[in-house]
């Protein structure tokens, strides 16, 4: 479900992926003035601002970057501000074949951004001609400088362990 990490983990959010590929599609809230129609779903979460809160967001992914088993992608500016991030519940994802023209439709794959980039020659040969991947179990390692966890910490010690050292 598409979502925002919040105030409290910015400026930048850290995911290594380790185990199956993934894809991450990024989503944008939809306009004012086009909220008056079927809102497919809305951000309940805490949100970057509270004048995002409860917004219609676009089901169509502005967005979608493969991870690769041991990679890494950082979040951050415009991309962690103003957008929403998900990774949609599947067993496997069909690709937009890259050559094709610009104007997909969604319902045929994804097409994926950083495709190029990709370093395993299979899977980067199946996204750009728009095979289909099937998905495995994935651990993901999220990684946030949050300084509040800290301090909360550091509470909860005092009050598990009172007269502990601190």
């Amino acid at each position: 479900m598409p979502h925002e990490d919040g105030p409290s983990y910015f400026p930048a959010v850290g995911t290594i992926s380790l185990g199956s590929y993934t894809v991450v599609d990024y989503y944008r809230y939809l306009p004012l003035d086009e909220e008056e129609g079927e809102i497919v779903g809305t951000d309940a979460g805490v949100g970057t601002g509270s004048s995002q809160r409860g917004r219609a967001i676009d089901p169509v992914p502005i967005l979608s970057v493969l991870l690769e088993p041991r990679s890494l992608v950082i979040t951050t500016k415009e991309l962690y501000t103003n957008f929403l991030h998900g990774i949609e519940e599947r067993t496997q994802d069909k690709f937009y074949p890259h050559e094709r023209s610009s104007q997909l439709d969604p319902t045929e794959g994804t097409k994926i951004a950083n495709y190029q980039m990709l370093r395993n020659d299979d899977i980067r040969k199946c996204v750009a001609q728009g095979g289909t991947l099937e998905r495995q179990t994935r651990i993901s390692l999220t990684c946030r400088d949050y300084e509040n966890v800290g301090r909360a910490g550091r509470a909860l010690n005092t009050i598990m362990l009172p007269g502990a050292s601190r």
